[in-house]
């Protein structure tokens, strides 16, 4: 008859413990395979907002395959010089350095392989088609739950034959389908290239419909410096990182954050010119004849050493040493 083993280090633990270690292993293999990277949710926050995942949904500045018949070779914002450039990856970019996480930006790929496609151009959709707009359209992405959503678009709508109250219509049935999706934060920007007020305006209204999750952006700012900012058709690497910018601020407004410009940083840190007088008594040797074991140098050294301090701001240095009470009055 065989007995079980009952020792601390027995047998059966030791095999107990390397089966919950095997099947540990193969439950994150699983994971893996059936997930692909994993993600580490509900941690990121710029502010007050939560940052786990974003999408963009845009035209051609926000994201446009290759393009042979016009010399476009890149699967991403045009005309950005390469693919870190665009405004998509210069935005993601700002929020990973606030928060220390990593959003992953995945649009379509140009080949067969597999995406989150959290960035996609729905020029057809929604510029175009705005009267047949319809959830089933970008259901993956709604499905993908993002937390923070960028709305660009309004370049492409037709202007022959625009019918307001539609596009006004399509529009908030896109930013309802967002709300139901997930509740994320929505930043809708304006018409960035040459500009349309008349949408913007319906823009805004519908923006200002749900305050606490919707923030209409302006961008206007664009079309201040074309020749700088870019050709009128698509942003210059300047450009888009105006664009970037511009989002970056008003994502930092809704959460509470006080983003200091370059130039107020940049003054907050200057070198400044401090004038100290030292206006009161000294030791001995400061203020008369009077014995003592303290050298000139020694006092030199001891009056200097906070000045003399790495960083120190002061520039000049004054002394009273007769403490202001001898005056210098003629005799006659």
């Amino acid at each position: 008859m065989s007995h079980l083993p009952t020792t601390r280090n027995g047998p059966l633990q030791q095999s107990f413990v390397t089966d919950l270690r095997l099947t540990a292993i193969c439950l994150g293999l699983v994971l893996v395979v059936h997930f692909g990277e994993t993600e580490v949710l509900g941690q990121q926050k710029i502010g007050s907002l939560k940052a786990d995942r974003i999408l963009f949904l845009g035209n051609s500045l926000t994201l446009h395959g290759p393009k042979a018949e016009i010399g476009w070779t890149g699967n991403w914002g045009m005309a950005a010089s390469a693919q870190d450039k665009d405004f998509v990856h210069l935005l993601t970019a700002a929020i990973d350095a606030r928060t220390g996480g990593r959003l992953k930006i995945e649009p379509p790929p140009v080949d067969s392989s597999k995406s989150t496609e959290n960035v996609i151009n729905i020029a057809s959709i929604v510029e175009q088609g705005y009267a047949s707009y319809q959830a089933a359209k970008i259901r993956r992405q709604l499905d993908w739950m993002a937390d923070v959503v960028i709305v660009q678009c309004g370049e492409n709508v037709p202007p022959n034959g625009f019918d307001p109250e539609a596009f006004k219509k399509g529009l908030q049935a896109l930013l309802n389908d967002l709300k139901n999706s997930s509740n994320p934060q929505i930043f809708v920007t304006s018409t960035i290239l040459w500009g349309n007020p008349g949408l913007d305006e319906i823009k805004r209204k519908v923006c200002a419909e749900d305050p606490a999750l919707r923030t209409f952006v302006d961008v206007s700012a664009y079309g201040l410096n074309i020749p700088v900012n870019g050709p009128v058709g698509h942003p210059s690497d300047t450009g888009m990182k105006l664009i970037a910018d511009t989002l970056f601020a008003a994502i930092c407004r809704k959460a509470d954050i006080v983003e200091l410009s370059a130039a107020h940083v940049a003054a907050v840190n200057r070198r400044r010119r401090i004038y100290v007088n030292n206006d009161a008594g000294y030791d001995a040797v400061a203020m008369g004849p009077k014995s003592t074991s303290v050298t000139a140098d020694d006092w030199i050294a001891a009056r200097f050493s906070a000045f003399d301090q790495v960083g120190s701001q002061v520039d000049c240095i004054g002394w009273c040493l007769d403490e202001g009470t001898l005056p210098r009055i003629p005799a006659n």
